[in-house]
Order: C-alpha cells, then sequence, then structure tokens
C-alpha cells in the first residue's frame, strides 16, 4: 500500500482497505505499520464505514 491510502479516499475505498486488513490476520495495529496508514485515520474511516 502506499502513503496516498491517508489523503482522501471515497467510502468504497475505506470499505476495501478495512476488509483486506481484516482479512489479513493482522492486529489492526499491525497491518496499519505495515501499509503505512495512520491507525487514527484508519478507525475515523471504520467510524464513517
Amino acid at each position: 500500500m502506499s502513503d496516498s491510502l491517508t489523503s482522501y479516499k471515497s467510502l468504497d475505498d475505506w470499505f476495501r482497505i478495512v476488509t483486506e486488513c481484516r482479512q489479513s490476520g493482522l492486529t489492526d495495529d499491525q497491518w496499519c505499520q505495515i501499509n503505512g496508514i495512520n491507525k487514527n485515520t484508519f478507525y475515523s474511516a471504520i467510524k464513517r464505514l
């Protein structure tokens, strides 16, 4: 994943990202760290979903 994930994304984009994370077998924290996504941004997206 790239840094562009932390820029504006549609809810469809975030749904895909969250699904990928949750299916990875990693914790949210581990997955976000590996993919360069700010954990707070990730959880904000989950709240919007």
